[in-house]
């Protein structure tokens, strides 16, 4: 295989930068000096498409660029509900949430350019740059899949086609036309549903052309394909098969003398000439007016999305779907003709859940780059890169849209800081589908540079770092069954180089640890265990367990609940004055015949109440989630977070701490309503000024103000740390102390950090402590941005993990030139303008 020695030459000539240029390009060099700040990382931002249902079209409607249009899903900072508007930056939602929208298309009534879109599968509404509004408020029930905008000769209308009967009380049978006041009936409609509606000009004028599962159209036969001229239908054979997803215009010879054809893709074997001939047409045939022909040899796999779109090199007809192999070579959902052979585009789309991997929709767009084809549908990545369902072609491959570093999929809940030797690092744990652009199995390692993926089978609950006799380890627990390609059973620890099992673990049935601690209890350091397990090995344990690196020995009469689940959340060493003792919490209202309600001591045989313990009404238990000790200044006490309205008789909203004789209650925390807030993770730390108790809360009434996300106890005040979360919550919260100072690490259900009004993109995993300025085009951090920056550059594009690497006191996000917030194509042109002093 052939290597560029240079990269940076390549990278010069596809700009047509001069060697003369090159050679002065140090006489333009721009200082550019490093600084630390404290403040929030932007390093963890996703600004692709995150979610699970998928994109079902893809519309170019120029007051905002693309339209999006699917159902919920995630786009960099905000939620995107049904619609999303993608500038070629960023995304944002044009009007008001919808629940779920589909098959969005542009268009123009007469009252000027118009975006419609079909909500909830049933209704029709209309956008036109204020909000979103019914075009009837009546709905064709129960789906409608196709919207067109046609003329037939009265002005432009909107037609709708679906699986409806009725409109109101009338019979439409499939199809309806809207001219402004009213639904209107085409005649006696279809014969079955319409998946599809194109306007196309088979030499007669221009008409609307329908198709889907359907063998009539008015009083005419028609296979699956039909044209309505504005006055009655036509049939003119069509498929065999009932399945016609698609429909695109294309002109395959240009100037020759073939007219335009209507290309049709679904699923179907055969196209039926108006004669009655069937001639063999797998998935995709065209009609040019008067006659039926195959499209070469067809596409093994049902198409679902035609579109012309041209890179540079001349006009082609994209098709999308579930196709998988074409003439022996693997397509992966799109392929192109170019008017005589099919094509395989260099993607591999993979992923997409119960779903399965489709591409539903095509669209050309000129975000001021060049024509590039967006792709839209259900998978999760393309080529190995993190895409959630959104990626774009640009003439040689396909690419997600700008990424950062964030979280994909559900929630990581645990962390746990651990040098394993190679430099240290964070490991992340939870139902986490990707970090950045790497695929993850439930277990995620970020070593200041990039992600790594640990894979797992089953959930990790827990992580912590403990050092033992043998050295320090990484222990994990939680539902795993496998780790690294190691059998173990639920908890497992890591030496930095090798995964092994803890104990002969033997939980019943269905028993799953959730948190872990070390404690030595006068007769050594042992290792505690806590979750929902009711026997081990055997034994009856009731929910907690300690290995004393022998076997696994029960504490006392451990913990049940009569009422509801049983659950120990956490584990917490505390002296209250009297010695160092292990306390533990949860959803448990009793130890054998003491009650202790939901937090307890343990003295060395027994379990011991805290006063009246923690209280949610008289019929719930309470629901604790975490404890910290900390010191405000008073001494150390122990403080717990959950859901719960009473500390020892107290009113608590949900916050409460234990000086080992009393409970009390902190920060004029207030609820108006019987459902106390929720609060998760609980951390005593000294970010720099002085050490404060961080709170991760999904919202608190303090003082009758809203506070969410992440709060600080310090100082005697409750308050927003750092502008607090407005988009979610953190689950858990790590502190640590790095090279530049300390550092707070934040992993939960958030995806923006930071003040409301000026929020940072962090997808479900934050950092806060001394962040290096970003010196955009300086990559190799000599502190000048030259022509030595060009290999780095070049580097940082192709593979971040050999980039940080080479450059390991660099930052990746030195070559996010556009300040988009990614490292990608578009970053070449600002870089190309740093050199040279632009």
């Amino acid at each position: 295989m052939h290597t560029n020695k240079y990269p940076w030459a390549a990278f010069l000539r596809r700009f047509h930068i001069s060697g003369v240029t090159f050679f002065c390009l140090a006489a333009f060099s721009r200082y550019s000096a490093a600084q630390c700040e404290h403040g929030w990382s932007s390093q963890f931002s996703t600004s692709g498409a995150p979610g699970r249902f998928g994109i079902r079209s893809i519309t170019h409607y120029e007051p905002c660029g693309l339209i999006f249009a699917g159902s919920s899903w995630s786009a960099g900072p905000i939620d995107i509900s049904g619609v999303g508007c993608w500038d070629g930056i960023r995304f944002y939602m044009p009007g008001r949430s919808l629940s779920s929208i589909g098959f969005a298309i542009q268009g123009d009534t007469g009252g000027g350019l118009e975006i419609f879109g079909v909500m909830a599968e049933r209704y029709v509404v209309r956008w036109h740059g204020g909000d979103w509004e019914y075009v009837s408020p009546i709905s064709l029930s129960p789906y409608i899949h196709a919207l067109c905008v046609y003329n037939d000769g009265n002005g432009p209308a909107l037609y709708a086609g679906g699986d409806f009967l009725m409109v109101g009380n009338e019979r439409f049978n499939s199809i309806a036309k809207w001219d402004g006041v009213a639904w209107r009936p085409l005649q006696t409609g279809l014969g079955g549903g319409c998946f599809v509606l194109k306007v196309y000009d088979d030499g007669t004028g221009p008409a609307l052309f329908a198709g889907g599962p359907f063998s009539r159209a008015g009083d005419q036969t028609a296979w699956s394909v039909a044209k309505w001229d504005g006055q009655q239908w036509h049939g003119f054979g069509g498929t065999d098969g009932i399945y016609v997803y698609a429909l695109e215009v294309w002109d395959d010879d240009g100037d020759g003398p073939r007219r335009p054809g209507l290309y049709v893709g679904g699923q179907f074997d055969f196209a039926v000439q108006p004669t009655g001939e069937w001639i063999p047409a797998e998935n995709m045939a065209r009609w040019d007016g008067q006659t039926w022909e195959a499209v070469g040899a067809g596409t093994p796999g049902t198409i679902r999305a035609l579109k012309v779109h041209d890179d540079g090199t001349g006009a082609k007809l994209y098709a999308a779907g579930g196709m998988e192999v074409n003439n022996g070579q693997p397509m992966r959902q799109v392929g192109f003709w170019d008017g005589q052979t099919w094509n395989v585009l260099d993607g591999a789309f993979d992923g997409g859940g119960s779903s399965g991997t489709q591409v539903y929709a095509l669209e050309s767009y000129d975000d001021g780059h060049g024509p590039q084809l967006y792709a839209g549908g259900t998978f999760d990545f393309v080529n190995g890169t993190v895409a959630q369902n959104i990626a774009r072609w640009d003439g040689q491959q396909f690419h997600s849209l700008a990424h950062g570093q964030g979280l994909v999929g559900q929630n990581p809940w645990t962390m746990a800081a651990f040098d394993d030797g190679r430099r240290p690092a964070i490991y992340a744990a939870g139902y986490i589908d990707a970090a950045g652009d790497v695929p993850i199995d439930g277990l995620a390692r970020w070593d200041g540079q990039g992600w790594e993926n640990t894979s797992t089978t089953g959930a990790i609950l827990y992580l912590a770092s403990h050092n033992d006799a043998d050295g320090q380890h990484l222990y994990a627990t939680g539902g795993i069954s496998r780790i690294a390609g190691v059998e173990v059973d639920k908890l497992a620890r890591f030496d930095g180089q090798h995964w092994e099992p803890v104990g002969a673990t033997q939980f019943d049935n269905g028993g799953v640890p959730a948190t872990l601690e070390f404690f030595d209890d006068s007769g050594g350091e042992a290792l505690y265990i806590g979750g929902q397990f009711r026997t081990l090995g055997g034994q009856t344990f009731n929910n907690v367990a300690r290995w004393n690196g022998q076997q696994w020995q029960p504490l006392g009469a451990g913990f049940t609940n009569p009422s509801g689940q049983t659950i120990v959340t956490d584990l917490q060493v505390y002296d209250d004055g009297n010695g160092p003792a292990l306390y533990a919490c949860g959803w448990f209202r009793d130890s054998g015949t003491t009650r202790v309600n939901g937090i307890a001591r343990w003295d060395g045989q027994q379990w011991q109440p805290l006063g009246s313990g923690l209280t949610y009404g008289t019929a719930v238990h309470p629901y604790p989630y975490a404890m910290a000790v900390h010191d405000d200044g008073g001494g150390p006490q122990l403080y717990v977070a959950g859901q719960f309205n009473r500390a020892g008789g107290q009113p608590a909203p949900s916050l409460a701490r234990w000086d080992g004789q009393t409970w009390s209650t902190f920060g004029n925390i207030t609820f108006t309503d019987s459902t106390p807030p929720v609060v998760d993770s609980l951390l005593s730390f000294d970010i720099g000024d002085g050490l404060g108790l961080f709170i991760g809360a999904n919202a608190l009434r303090v003082n009758g103000v809203q506070l969410r996300g992440l709060l600080r106890w310090k100082d005697g005040q409750l308050a927003e740390f750092a502008g607090g979360m407005h988009s979610g919550n953190p689950f858990v919260l790590l502190g640590r102390h790095e090279a530049g100072g300390p550092a707070l690490y934040a992993a939960g259900a958030f995806s923006t950090v930071g003040p409301a009004d000026a929020p940072i993109v962090s997808a479900r995993f934050a950092r806060y402590g001394c962040v290096t300025t970003v010196n955009r085009g300086d990559l190799n951090c000599d502190g000048l941005v030259n022509a030595y920056d060009i290999d780095a550059f070049v580097l940082a594009m192709q593979d971040a993990a050999r980039y940080a690497e080479t450059y390991p006191d660099c930052r990746i996000q030195n070559a996010d030139t556009n300040a988009d917030g990614a490292v990608n194509a578009f970053d070449i042109d600002p870089f190309v303008a740093l050199l040279v002093g632009a």
